[in-house]
């Protein structure tokens, strides 16, 4: 898996959860429409949106997404702690999607590393 397809997997995983969690919150209260629950959406829409900078491997953005994907990973700890049921598996699964993610990501910066030692060095 590369750093794009996680990303786009992290993506979806965000934006389909999330927008689970709005509902669910939704037809509990009927009124209540908790907007914290469209934070993971928003992100996920933010990292759809940047998937074709990081197929080109902009650096910038990559980085830009791995702080954001970690800074979501960090949040999302207080709200798993806080539910029980299908509430907590759905912020779990959140959560495995930005580490998935997070783990490619840094490979893939590995990986970049190594390739432009190897060229510098010229073997």
């Amino acid at each position: 898996m590369t750093a794009f397809s996680a990303n786009l997997l992290n993506s979806f995983i965000l934006i389909i959860m999330g927008m689970w969690g709005f509902l669910d919150a939704y037809n509990i209260d009927g009124t209540n429409m908790s907007k914290t629950t469209l934070i993971p959406v928003i992100f996920g829409v933010i990292f759809l949106l940047c998937s074709p900078w990081i197929k080109k491997h902009n650096k910038t953005v990559a980085h830009i997404v791995v702080v954001m994907t970690l800074i979501l990973l960090i949040a999302l700890v207080k709200p798993l702690l806080a539910r029980e049921g299908l509430a907590q598996i759905r912020i779990g699964l959140e959560m495995l999607g930005c580490l998935i993610a997070l783990v490619f990501f840094i490979k893939s910066f590995i990986d970049a590393r190594k390739a432009r030692q190897q060229n510098a060095t010229g073997v």
